[in-house]
């Protein structure tokens, strides 16, 4: 990625999407409680500092929004979305 002919490559930026089944059987009941979800993420990260002989490990933060959407059980279920806030290492 460049920005006005220069290498942004301590930028890092990602997408991805996902597929899920939760089943929950119940003690009270024999009838299990299903729920498909179909969801997706957007992912940014700022390297602060590289190092390692190939500067190929740093410290980095970022941010991170998902979003699923339930459903089950022949109905519309409910919409789960939230930030998150990272820092870490990569190595």
């Amino acid at each position: 990625m460049e920005l006005l002919g220069r290498p942004l490559s301590f930028l890092r930026l990602g997408a991805g999407g996902r597929l899920g089944y939760l089943n929950v059987q119940r003690v009270t009941s024999r009838s299990p409680m299903d729920a498909f979800s179909l969801g997706g993420f957007l992912v940014a990260k700022l390297d602060l500092y590289d190092f390692g002989v190939r500067d190929d490990h740093g410290a980095f933060i970022g941010g991170r929004l998902d979003l699923d959407m339930y459903g089950g059980n022949g109905e519309r279920g409910p919409v789960a979305w939230g930030p998150e806030l990272l820092a870490g290492f990569r190595y």
